[in-house]
């Protein structure tokens, strides 16, 4: 008799906005990369288990929805999980220095408009298991430097990227 392996589970939401609601902030790479990383995770054979992948890209990837995702993945994650969230697009940070996800819809006279960190780093830091935040945006750095950085614990290992 072998030793029983528990199964690993894939959680992952990637999201990339290359065309947003306001046009002269287009970008091209950013839809690509969330469906190339969703896709490089899917084939990865270290995940034995469930694979659980939303990819949002550009008129998919609004405020809500995006906000839905996190509480999605949130409802997923378990202890033999390992969770990422993939945010590429626009960022910016507010008037404290954190970071603001720019989803398609947002609207730059409206800072309501935008993803906050501190509420998404909250809920990836109440997530079991294993959970990767990985940011392809401008003011990026800033994520990690908010008063919600966790330090690891059993139930709980968030990395940032």
């Amino acid at each position: 008799p072998g030793l029983a392996l528990a199964q690993t589970n894939l959680n992952m939401v990637s999201v990339g906005v290359n065309n947003y609601r306001d046009p002269k902030m287009n970008l091209r790479w950013s839809a690509p990369d969330a469906r190339d990383l969703a896709q490089l995770m899917n084939n990865n054979r270290m995940f034995t288990g469930r694979k659980d992948i939303n990819v949002l890209v550009d008129q998919q990837a609004t405020k809500q929805n995006v906000e839905n995702a996190i509480a999605l993945l949130e409802r997923r994650a378990g202890p033999n999980t390992y969770t990422i969230l993939y945010l590429s697009g626009h960022g910016g940070r507010d008037a404290r220095g954190h970071f603001q996800y720019c989803p398609h819809d947002f609207d730059g006279r409206n800072p309501n408009s935008l993803v906050n960190s501190e509420a998404f780093i909250a809920r990836l830091k109440r997530m079991p298991g294993r959970v990767f935040l990985i940011i392809d945006a401008c003011h990026s750095g800033s994520a990690g430097f908010t008063n919600v950085w966790v330090t690891p614990s059993a139930s709980n290992q968030l990395v940032i990227i």
